[in-house]
């Protein structure tokens, strides 16, 4: 079977790899279509997937003309603007579908063999799946993330929506995939009340998280280029989170200088959805000699590397429990309530000071085994999913041999 992705940003390389990874053991082909970012194409996951030969890259701003690009903007914006917002989702997809593929603009994408098209989250109106839906083949949405959050309303874009309109996100569009996957049943409860459709949710588990992918990427990411002259010294890596993510900057800012002034080595890692040193990162951090702004380094080397990881609004610390390092949920740095408030056998801290305390006293460590219920709601689909990236290439293969739509 042949697969095409469409990873047009490092989340969904990230979060695509395990299983285009297991598509390729199975003896399945796979395409990656990479987004602008031709950084991308260096990425140490990428040279792993390149160890099969029946893998191979592609750019897609090499498969649309740019007048091609530019009607297909003009067709978006005629079809999902306001002027046709009461006609109904499959109208307006199946009209951009019909009017793209009469004028052309998917030619270029008749040399790609594809039995299914598979993008991250989002609306399945991009070039490449409305160019599979032209050719009625399946589609699918996989995570891009993994999103630790229980309210629904956690940051001011939903919560001017609701204030707006009175009613949470519309994502009914998105029904129109053949499976939309997420990890948990907290994922499906949040997007069923966004109005998606129970037969259109999957739920397979955490395939980036999951052990079995975990101890391979630590085998193909590079390691960290950072040069202590006191190995002993304790480090500490903070997770921030993207800034458009609900959390209290002022308290931020204050525990990150207070954590500065300790006997440690202060890591700060921006998200990857920040531009370059974050804005997060101010040039006090650049001048402080213990502090090391973690831009280009990856998360799970970075993870691996330090003593302790302090979290408060990304479920990526899950990598901490796995790898065992110590690990402290920063409460009272965000108004959202998250998993980690269920997670057992780690520090939650609800003041700074609380903050400073557990990371000083070197005595206690996290206990995987505590988290064993956590992890297996988490990354196992409530214990139902034994191996998230097989899963995951099992059910894709299954929706594939399926044929035409």
């Amino acid at each position: 079977m042949d697969f095409v992705f469409e990873c047009n940003a490092y989340n969904e390389l990230d979060h695509h790899t395990p299983v285009a990874a297991e598509l390729l053991k199975l003896g399945n082909s796979v395409t990656f279509l990479l987004g602008s970012d031709r950084s991308l194409a260096d990425d140490p996951r990428i040279e792993y997937l390149q160890n099969w030969p029946a893998f191979r890259t592609l750019y897609l701003r090499d498969l649309l003309t740019p007048n091609g690009r530019r009607i297909f903007r003009l067709l978006s914006r005629l079809f999902f603007g306001r002027v046709l917002r009461n006609k109904s989702n499959s109208f307006r997809l199946g009209g951009l579908v019909k009017f793209s593929a009469a004028l052309r603009i998917f030619r270029h994408h008749q040399a790609l063999d594809i039995d299914c098209a598979v993008s991250g989250w989002g609306d399945p109106s991009s070039v490449l799946m409305t160019s599979a839906l032209a050719r009625q083949r399946p589609i699918v949405a996989l995570p891009h993330g993994y999103p630790c959050l229980k309210n629904f309303d956690y940051n001011s874009h939903i919560k001017s929506i609701i204030s707006k309109t009175g009613k949470p996100p519309d994502f009914s569009l998105r029904n129109e995939f053949d499976a939309y996957v997420i990890a948990t049943q907290r994922n499906r409860k949040m997007l069923v009340a966004w109005s998606m459709s129970e037969s259109t949710l999957k739920v397979w588990g955490n395939a980036r998280f999951s052990p079995q992918w975990v101890e391979t990427l630590r085998s193909i990411l590079p390691p960290v280029r950072i040069q202590l002259k006191d190995d002993s010294i304790q480090k500490v890596l903070v997770l921030l989170p993207a800034t458009t993510s609900g959390f209290r900057k002022g308290a931020l800012d204050s525990l990150i200088y207070r954590l500065a002034e300790l006997n440690i080595f202060l890591i700060l890692k921006p998200h990857t959805r920040d531009a370059a040193e974050s804005a997060l990162a101010s040039e006090w951090h650049m001048r402080q000699n213990n502090v090391y702004i973690a831009t280009n380094e990856h998360t799970t080397k970075l993870i691996e590397y330090v003593d302790t990881v302090l979290n408060f609004a990304t479920g990526t610390a899950i990598e901490a429990l796995l790898l065992g390092k110590r690990l402290v949920f920063c409460r009272y740095l965000t108004d959202n309530q998250l998993s980690w408030d269920d997670c057992a056998g780690i520090q939650i801290a609800h003041s700074e000071d609380a903050v400073i305390e557990v990371v000083e006293d070197r005595s206690w460590q996290s206990d995987a085994t505590e988290a064993s219920s956590y992890l297996a709601q988490e990354i196992f689909a409530d214990a139902t999913v034994r191996n998230p990236p097989r899963r995951y290439a099992d059910e894709l293969v299954e929706i594939a041999s399926g044929g035409k739509r």
